[in-house]
Order: C-alpha cells, then sequence, then structure tokens
C-alpha cells in the first residue's frame, strides 16, 4: 500500500476514534501498541499519522516480523474506515446480524431467514421436523 494512502486511512480511523467510535478507537490504539511497543495513552489520539506511517516504513523495512504483524493489523483493522463512514466486518455463518446506533434505512431480509422466524416462540426449535410448527 503506498504511503499516501496509509496515510489517509489512519488519519481516517484517528478521526473516528476522535469522534468517539469505539471500533476506531480500539484499532488506533492497536496500532499505537504495535507500532510504539506498548499501551496506548489517552494522547496517542494527538499522533500525526504521518509520523505513524514513517515508523511503520522503518519498522517494516528493518524487522520482517514486524511487517506481517502489520499486515494481520491491516486486516483486521484496515477496513474500519472507507470514505467518511465507519464500517464494521462480521464473518460467520451464524445468522443475521444488525449492528448500529440509529439506521435510517429499509431493512430486506431474504433467503431462509425471511421464510420462517427461527425457534421459539414462533414455532419449535427442532428445525427438521415441520409438521409440529404451531406458526
Amino acid at each position: 500500500m503506498a504511503e499516501e494512502e496509509l496515510e489517509a486511512r489512519l488519519t481516517r480511523i484517528r478521526a473516528a476514534a476522535r469522534s468517539g467510535d469505539a471500533a476506531a478507537r480500539r484499532a488506533w490504539d492497536a496500532l499505537i501498541a504495535l507500532v510504539l511497543g506498548r499501551d496506548a495513552v489517552e494522547g496517542d489520539l494527538d499522533l500525526e499519522p504521518r509520523r505513524v506511517v514513517v515508523l511503520i516504513e522503518e519498522r517494516s523495512h528493518e524487522d520482517q516480523r514486524f511487517a506481517d504483524v502489520f499486515d494481520l493489523w491491516m486486516a483486521r483493522y484496515g477496513a474500519v474506515t472507507e470514505g467518511d463512514e465507519v464500517h464494521h466486518e462480521i464473518s460467520g455463518t451464524g445468522g443475521i446480524v444488525f449492528h448500529g446506533e440509529i439506521v435510517h434505512a429499509q431493512i430486506t431480509i431474504t433467503g431462509d431467514y425471511a421464510s420462517r422466524p427461527p425457534g421459539p416462540p414462533f414455532g419449535d426449535d427442532d428445525w427438521g421436523d415441520e409438521t409440529d410448527d404451531p406458526a
């Protein structure tokens, strides 16, 4: 990733963290712990993203293990912000997840989850036997 792109991404994460976004704050704190080798403290939100990028570049060239761990940080936290919005990614196959404070949108559920509500109180939890469902 180009230094300018990384700096822009870190600037967005820091701005979201400053505005109180918990996911962005965790991302920034994890980055500080990685780059500076210590727990984050209150003043770390004042660190300039450009300075952090320089430290990342220096350490990545000197230490392959650091570069690998930074790649893991990017995989976990690098997409916290895109544009001016904060994004959270949830992976897995457990079902439907809604996450947010205020949602101003129509939500449409499709597929298996749209056709039948899950288990009690709407029906039994025996998914294999549809004959005894009161729903």
